[in-house]
């Protein structure tokens, strides 16, 4: 028998019913000693499905991605936890090898490199060659997302901050965590992501991203430049001329808009956070 993996692995999900079986499914085979569900409110079968895969539900209503992976982290017994989403689908023994890696080189928490299951579409294929040219490349990082793992010691002094309702909750933990002095890096073993994304979800994603960007700025002014050189530039041209050298042309419109509805996405909800703060105070002064 496979030796059980030291593991807790946490999965936060919201209307996953047409995922999380066979996410769990692919996470048992992974030897963990627990598997942690940790639901934003969902409305179809989640829950159901999850209980039916022997995971451990945690019903944390709609507030928000950080304030459930941090019930995650405070829900975890073991000695690693790992952070996954619904859509994931680890190789063999990727766990196992992911928590080696972590332990020679000293790293506090390691990602995954990530390819799709399979791609239907332009944003399907376009998103996995983002990941290929410019993710999967084995090494010391500032910034890692799910898939990961990290030490549980080092998650339950830096946890997640519940203030992030975008999905900039992991940016935020990566950038705490490095001014604490902790050593986050990329692994070699694969996780195979589900991607269904037609132009209307591919839209709706990068704006959300952008929301967490401005949260991210919010939270940390000091890192308002880099967030926007990461829109306007990192995305558009950095990485579009990635693309060129490696004769990938037909990527290029990919990165352009990423950056466009990112930036699009920040502007809208840090316009937002403005004029809330701003009829917060007028409250007050009421």
């Amino acid at each position: 028998m496979p030796e059980t993996l030291d593991l807790s692995v946490t999965v936060c999900t919201l209307n996953e019913e047409e995922n999380i079986g066979k996410c769990l499914e692919s996470l048992w085979e992974q030897h963990p000693r627990e598997i942690i569900v940790i639901d934003g409110g969902s409305d179809d079968r989640t829950v159901q499905i999850a209980e039916n895969f022997r995971a451990r539900v945690i019903n944390a209503g709609r507030k928000g991605l950080a304030y459930q992976r941090k019930l995650g982290v405070e829900t975890a017994r073991f000695k690693y936890i790992a952070l996954i989403d619904a859509d994931h689908r680890p190789d063999k023994n990727c766990f196992a090898i992911l928590i080696r890696e972590l332990e020679e080189i000293g790293y506090d928490g390691i990602e995954a490199q990530i390819i799709s299951v399979s791609n239907k579409g332009y944003w399907d294929w376009a998103m996995e060659l983002n990941f290929r040219l410019t993710h999967n490349i084995p090494g010391r990082r500032i910034m890692i997302g799910t898939p990961c793992i990290y030490r549980r010691k080092v998650l339950k002094k830096v946890n997640f901050d519940p203030f992030f309702t975008g999905p900039s909750d992991d940016t935020d933990l990566c950038y705490r965590l490095c001014k604490a002095g902790y050593k986050l890096g990329v692994g070699t073993p694969i996780v195979r992501q589900e991607h269904r994304s037609d132009f209307k979800t591919f839209v709706r994603k990068w704006i959300w991203y952008g929301k967490g960007d401005a949260q991210f700025a919010w939270r940390h002014p000091e890192r308002l430049y880099s967030i926007v050189k990461h829109e306007l530039y990192n995305y558009p041209i950095k990485k579009s001329f990635v693309a060129i050298r490696s004769k990938q042309f037909k990527v290029i419109p990919f990165f352009a808009l990423c950056g466009m509805f990112r930036h699009y996405g920040f502007l809208k909800e840090l316009i937002k956070m403005i004029m809330g703060q701003r009829v917060d105070r007028n409250i007050y002064k009421t």
